[in-house]
């Protein structure tokens, strides 16, 4: 298979896919744990395969440069790869429970897996036991808004899945890309 070239388009198209996902990540912010960017970054994945990643990239530098400084960031630089990781290596499935599953499953270990950084903090200041500690106090302190996020990927896929994947795909036709 040939290597397809990086064109103008897709530095537009990844652009756009950006503003939509910073777009939607600034209007919800005042709702805890209610959130679009799960559901982009899979749909991402599955209509535009490879762009997926540039868009990732761009999305936490920019939110790097929007909020203060803080531990979300080294959590952000690793979080966004895990739907995108599973909607690019399984790209064949087109079932609205299976990713209205998976997008709820992985808000419900959106914490602990966030709770990783919280692990290598503290493990650097006590060792492996206050790591554990550590993380394990913030993935249990925070499993309320794991629930609401569950909930929330979990509907959201559900309802906006099949009229966006329509819609990506029938853009993606259209541009040729």
């Amino acid at each position: 298979m040939k290597a397809k070239k990086f064109r103008i388009l897709d530095i537009a198209v990844i652009g756009i896919m950006v503003a939509i996902m910073l777009a939607a990540k600034v209007a919800l912010d005042v709702l805890p744990n209610i959130e679009l960017v799960s559901f982009l970054v899979i749909i991402y994945a599955l209509c535009f395969r490879w762009r997926v990643i540039f868009v990732i990239i761009i999305f936490v530098a920019l939110q790097a440069l929007l909020y203060p400084p803080g531990d979300w960031i080294i959590m952000y630089i690793y979080i966004w790869w895990i739907p995108a990781v599973i909607g690019l290596v399984f790209k064949k499935v087109d079932n609205i429970w299976i990713w209205s599953m998976i997008s709820g499953l992985y808000g419900l270990f959106f914490g602990a897996l966030c709770s990783l950084t919280y692990f290598a903090f503290g493990y650097i200041e006590g060792g492996l036991s206050f790591g554990l500690s550590t993380a394990f106090a913030k993935w249990i302190s925070g499993i309320p808004f794991d629930l609401t996020h569950c909930a929330g990927n979990f509907v959201v896929m559900l309802v906006l899945y099949i009229p966006i994947r329509k819609a990506l795909t029938g853009i993606k036709k259209t541009l040729s890309i």
